[in-house]
């Protein structure tokens, strides 16, 4: 294993497993090569206070590749050689966060180019920038949606 500087960028919600009783999906930034890593298993309520990040994180961590998951972003993480770094907190300007995560390592143009990257070499991970925003629209969800997910968590 090879110790790692990451940027936590996403963190999931808890999963139950059989395995790890219960994981958490998390992505990062790796800063050498500014490419996505999924970091898997992440058993985040059972690490100890001091291993325990948040997002927009560095850490630095020994990990290796996943030998089970064939997709290259897709890491093992040893849980206890985490050691937690400065958090680039939000602000007014987001470019110290950007120019992390914003790079032609993580960007697709479209979906459709992130589908082809998928197909050529597995690519699991990527941001795609929109041409032009058309519009946003927020919906509340019905309660019969929203009970099955509540009971759920």
């Amino acid at each position: 294993m090879s110790l790692n500087n990451i940027l936590i960028v996403v963190k999931t919600y808890p999963e139950i497993s059989t395995k790890y009783k219960e994981t958490v999906c998390t992505a990062g930034v790796l800063k050498e090569t500014k490419t996505f890593v999924r970091l898997y298993p992440v058993r985040f309520r059972y690490l100890e206070k001091q291993h325990q990040f948040s997002k927009y994180q560095w850490i630095k961590a020994e990990i290796r590749k996943a030998v089970s998951d064939p997709r290259p972003e897709s890491y093992t993480i040893s849980e206890q050689s985490m050691e937690l770094g400065p958090v680039i907190e939000p602000g007014i300007d987001w470019s110290e966060r950007a120019k992390w995560i914003l790079n032609p390592h993580t960007v697709f143009d479209s979906v459709e180019t992130l589908l082809v990257a998928q197909k050529k070499s597995k690519t699991s991970l990527g941001l795609v920038k929109p041409a032009r925003l058309i519009a946003v629209s927020i919906e509340e969800k019905p309660e019969r949606e929203v009970e099955p997910a509540a009971a759920k968590k």
